[in-house]
């Protein structure tokens, strides 16, 4: 165990009430290692906070003021709001490192969400004292400040977050990261095929957190500005992110809808991508069962002999339909135009194959692939892979 393993371990004896508690954990709230901060900060979290509350407001180090605002928007009393919040106003922003800064701003974050919005005055001041600082050329950095300028509805915070919205590159290290996970393809037959998607086409992480942020705007649009806003959702449902990811779009844009005149509505409900919703496998209404599963190990002449028994002359094609989505079919197979495009369209699947072949295929499904639709790894020189 290293030296900080045993330091962190020292402090989390007192993530309980303890007599000495604070005055142990303080001077570790501005440790280097996050972990130990993050350790220092729940011992003081568990102790009274009558002990420790006047030492946040007082507080002249930056780093420890930041640690302890976070505790104290956790655990403290919203009558110390506004204290609070000119403290955190009178930390030097730019002389913070880009993860210093990111710290604070989660601090003014967790005061709103815990304590309350401050009132009209105080916001104006948390305004001023960061507006000037966005953009700050880190995606990390300006996550935040988009997060913390739009909750205020800072005037100019809609223009500069569009601008970077246009713009924004994700970064290099979680690129690589995206392509270096093509190996899970191959490691769940579920899951795998859900990368698989995600990896032909990946959703811009840094555009998609600024569109979201932009839900909450209420203020600071022009007509140009909603119209670039709203029909970015639309691209964005061509980005494959995994079965949530239609759901997760989905709601930012209704919730951006919210804020636009009644009369405009309609207008961006349809540039957003309204009619793209329940088509192409992006049914978020119909709540699906889980599936229950085949009941036996079915080999393939048993079912053949059960199929070809009269069965298909009782079949409910809705409740087919049904199976077809429950059972993750249509994850990677459409029909009549609803799913996806890893695999083959099955439209027309019974006038071109016997019930034998299809059967074979459900139950046997690795047996036949087309080179068509096989995944292949490219191992590289400097042993990363890419799948394709």
């Amino acid at each position: 165990i290293t030296d900080e393993g045993k330091l962190r371990r020292q402090i989390e004896e007192y993530h309980k009430p303890k007599e000495g508690a604070v005055s142990f954990a303080w001077p570790y709230l501005k440790h280097n290692d996050r972990f130990i901060r993050y350790a220092a900060r729940i011992a003081i979290e568990h102790q009274p906070v009558a002990q420790w509350q006047d030492l946040v407001l007082k507080e002249k180090d930056p780093v420890t003021l930041t640690q302890g605002a976070v505790a104290l928007a956790r655990q403290g009393n919203a009558s110390v709001k506004n204290t609070l919040l000119q403290a955190l106003i009178g930390i030097n922003y730019p002389q913070l490192s880009p993860s210093q800064q990111v710290d604070l701003l989660r601090a003014y974050e967790l005061v709103f969400t815990r304590m309350g919005m401050p009132d009209e005055n105080m916001k104006q001041q948390i305004i001023a004292s960061l507006d000037k600082f966005y953009p700050a050329k880190n995606n990390y950095v300006d996550r935040q400040l988009s997060k913390v300028l739009i909750s205020l509805q800072a005037p100019d915070a809609v223009s500069k977050t569009m601008a970077l919205l246009e713009s924004a590159k994700d970064d290099t290290l979680d690129q690589k990261t995206f392509t270096e996970s093509s190996d899970l393809v191959f490691r769940n037959p579920q899951y795998g095929l859900d990368i698989a998607k995600m990896l032909s086409k990946v959703p811009p992480a840094q555009q998609t957190y600024y569109a979201v942020m932009l839900s909450a705007a209420k203020t600071g649009w022009t007509p140009e500005l909603q119209d670039k806003y709203f029909k970015w959702f639309y691209n964005a449902f061509n980005y494959k992110g995994g079965v949530s990811f239609v759901g997760f779009i989905d709601k930012a844009r209704k919730l951006a809808l919210q804020n636009v005149p009644k009369d405009r509505y309609a207008y961006f409900n349809t540039i957003s991508g309204d009619s793209l919703i329940g088509k192409s496998g992006m049914s978020l209404a119909n709540k699906i069962p889980q599936p229950k599963g085949p009941g036996r190990d079915w080999q393939l002449e048993e079912a053949l002999r059960v199929a070809d028994s009269g069965l298909l002359s009782k079949r409910n094609f809705e409740q087919g339909k049904t199976m077809f989505a429950a059972s993750m079919c249509s994850s990677c197979h459409s029909m009549r135009g609803e799913g996806a495009d890893i695999g083959p369209d099955l439209t027309q699947l019974g006038t071109r194959f016997s019930t034998k072949d299809m059967l074979e295929a459900i139950i046997e499904p690795n047996k036949t692939i087309s080179d068509q639709y096989a995944a292949t790894i490219f191992t590289l020189q400097d042993g990363k892979s890419i799948t394709g």
